[in-house]
């Protein structure tokens, strides 16, 4: 089982570094302006691209579950992984960004109550992963098809606003990562039977 403290530190170093990944990929924060320009700039803004959405924090609550291998140990561990990712990252934001606290509070409040409330689900269907029968190969599945899902269909390109270079790499990068992962996982799960 998985300690608490690893998991918070799990949740706060990723919270931690997709803030500091955000500033120095944006030209407007005094840390990403001397950046932005240089070869660095588009590798950070990949990652910015990949850490700073839904289905990658959905993935740290799965982990921590898979990491505690129980439901109940699964679901503390996923509230707590995120609660903590939310609490470094609008605490070390403001900072990066050079701007008051309190622009950011409410934001923390809601991303908080957001990971308090579906952080337990995920902790616990990640707890279910690699398990014989189809919830095992349903946990496992959950993560690609949320990234794939996010990337195809809520980050679709508008358009009037298309996507930039960066933007349609990460997006192609995610889906056929998505899509290598599961049939990894749905041949593995048929080669047992």
């Amino acid at each position: 089982m998985v300690k608490v403290w690893v998991v918070v530190a799990v949740g706060a170093v990723f919270g931690a570094v997709t803030s500091l990944v955000n500033a120095l990929s944006s030209p407007y924060t005094a840390v990403g302006a001397p950046v932005a320009d240089t070869f660095v700039g588009p590798m950070l803004e990949f990652v910015s691209l990949v850490l700073g959405v839904g289905w990658s924090w959905a993935a740290l609550a799965v982990g921590v579950g898979w990491l505690a291998r129980r439901p109940l140990a699964g679901a503390l561990a996923g509230a707590g992984a995120l609660v903590a990712a939310t609490a470094a990252y609008y605490v070390l934001d403001p900072v990066l960004r050079e701007e008051p606290f309190g622009l950011h509070a409410g934001e923390l409040v809601y991303w908080a109550v957001a990971s308090a409330v579906f952080g337990p689900l995920l902790g616990a269907l990640g707890s279910r992963i690699g398990r014989p029968g189809p919830l095992g190969l349903l946990a496992g599945l959950v993560v690609p098809a949320g990234a794939a899902l996010e990337m195809l269909v809520f980050r679709a390109p508008h358009p009037l606003v298309p996507l930039s270079a960066a933007e349609q790499v990460a997006r192609w990068s995610v889906v056929a990562a998505a899509v290598a992962v599961a049939g990894v996982l749905v041949v593995r799960r048929f080669a047992r039977l």
